[in-house]
């Protein structure tokens, strides 16, 4: 569901970015993994891109890297649910990746025919862009997918890079605050969304800073605001990181619990 800054003991799981690269005029699509293994291979691998219906009249002109062959492999253009927009969905045919833990690796890049906007190109969205069944879509599912050869689905979300010079997909316009309140117990934290509604729903990651997980769901901020949130007497860590997604906002903060 999250992705954090850590070496996980669990589950494998990457997560997704673009950015542009204006001496090339290009945009490159990003992984980052929270674990180190070399030659990875999947065994299903589909990114959608999403452009301006302006930007596309013609295929990507797709460069690939790191020994992987991404093909334009389904298009929905202009569908009536959302008529301003084109939806590309890439399908790797082959490659394997030399991934490190916290490090992003390219996995290819893509150049336009026409110059667009920086912010009017981003990743579909998993749980907000339509799906296959909607007008216009062409019963095509869009959906982030990357498998791995024993069948496990390690896509998890896509983050916006804070040092990218230009924002992507970011809704800047909704001022989230995350709060983080250690309570009287040692053991026990509360956490506080301000600028979020009661109904909207909030992805919560809590992990150690070693990458061990303590707390992985998708709720609403009611439950969360009512909730004492408790770190297991086995865990010894006092450091957590507490990670939340309020539709495209992520925010990351450091929590110090007393312990000792």
């Amino acid at each position: 569901m999250k992705f954090s800054s850590f070496e996980t003991v669990g589950q494998q799981n990457i997560c997704l970015t673009i950015k542009n690269n204006p001496s090339k005029n290009s945009f490159g699509v990003y992984a980052k993994t929270n674990f180190t293994q070399s030659k990875f291979r999947f065994s299903s691998a589909q990114i959608s891109i999403v452009l301006p219906t302006i930007a596309s009249n013609d295929k990507l002109t797709i460069h690939n890297v790191s020994n992987g062959n991404w093909v334009e492999k389904s298009k929905a253009s202009s569908p009536e649910v959302d008529c301003k927009r084109d939806y590309i969905g890439l399908w790797l045919v082959d490659g394997k990746y030399d991934f490190i833990a916290n490090e992003e690796t390219l996995l290819f890049e893509f150049s336009l025919n026409k110059k667009v906007l920086i912010d009017e190109v981003r990743l579909f969205e998993n749980k907000e862009d339509p799906k296959a069944s909607e007008l216009g879509m062409k019963s095509i599912d869009f959906s982030n997918l990357l498998i791995d050869e024993d069948g496990n689905h390690l896509y998890k979300f896509n983050y916006f890079d804070s040092n990218n010079s230009k924002k992507n997909y970011i809704d800047t316009a909704q001022d989230v605050e995350l709060v983080l309140n250690p309570t009287i117990v040692k053991n026990n934290f509360n956490i506080f969304l301000k600028g979020v509604e009661e109904n909207d729903e909030v992805s919560l990651l809590v992990v150690t800073e070693r990458g061990t997980t303590i707390i992985n769901t998708i709720t609403t901020n009611k439950n969360i605001i009512a909730r004492v949130f408790r770190v297991p007497d086995d865990i010894p860590s006092q450091n957590l990181i507490v990670r939340v997604k309020v539709k495209k906002t992520l925010i990351s903060k450091r929590l110090v619990l007393a312990r000792e």
